[in-house]
């Protein structure tokens, strides 16, 4: 449930491509997989972070998510 969503946890973050970018998390999860990949406002939310820190604007930009 979403108690269970807020104990995912980022473990590594790098930029696998460049056109269009590619960003791939590689993160410590909850225990049931029926909670990942994360919930569409998660991703939201680390894309707006992203796109605060890095002048992406105009650019689609991708996140890809695994398990650590």
């Amino acid at each position: 449930g979403f108690e269970e969503r807020l104990s995912l946890k980022i473990l590594d973050l790098e930029q696998v491509d460049i056109a269009p970018p590619v960003f791939l998390f590689t993160m410590r999860g909850p225990k049931s997989s029926k909670d990942f990949p994360l919930h569409f406002s998660q991703i939201r939310f680390l894309e707006n972070k992203i796109r605060q820190i890095y002048p992406f604007v105009g650019t689609p930009i991708k996140l890809l998510f695994k398990k650590g």
